[in-house]
């Protein structure tokens, strides 16, 4: 395969990726690198190429993963961390994690899923605020949530 023939290659691959789900620039990058016939390939040009053609944009990943995960029941310290292990920076995503309205009702809304109301139990009350935080939820967050939970059984 010449040059030519294995950017061609590499574009529909990236294309490819980018029809089923939005991706970041380094995610889509380690991709199109595992396909070992695609030697001789500029993969940042055609990540800009891209970019430039607004195929690939971090803004529209962000909104998308940050929607998936407050769906599947993930605070914003995980959700961030997880943005930034895939090449983003925090100026790209951190008005999306503003936007969610509240997070505090959706560590209510999860905590409520999982557990009863166990009132005074210090020993429940430690094992719900750690499955919150595991879950990425910020202190006040967890403290809210908690208190929530444990004042219906009052």
């Amino acid at each position: 395969m010449d040059i030519g023939e294995q950017e061609q290659r590499a574009k529909h691959i990236a294309l490819d990726l980018l029809s089923r789900r939005e991706h970041s620039a380094l995610e889509l990058k380690r991709k199109i690198e595992r396909h070992k016939n695609l030697v001789d390939v500029d993969i940042d040009a055609l990540i800009a190429e891209l970019i430039k053609n607004d195929w690939l944009s971090h803004h529209r990943f962000a909104q998308s993963f940050i929607r998936s995960r407050r769906n599947k029941g993930q605070g914003p310290v995980k959700i961030t961390y997880e943005l930034r292990q895939r090449g983003l920076q925090d100026a790209e995503f951190v008005d999306f994690i503003n936007e969610v309205e509240d997070w505090h009702d959706l560590a209510y809304e999860v905590l409520s899923r999982r557990f009863e109301a166990s009132g005074n139990d210090v020993k429940a009350i430690q094992k719900q605020q750690r499955f919150l935080a595991q879950r990425g939820f910020q202190f006040e967050q967890i403290k809210y949530a908690t208190q929530q939970l444990n004042r219906r059984s009052d």
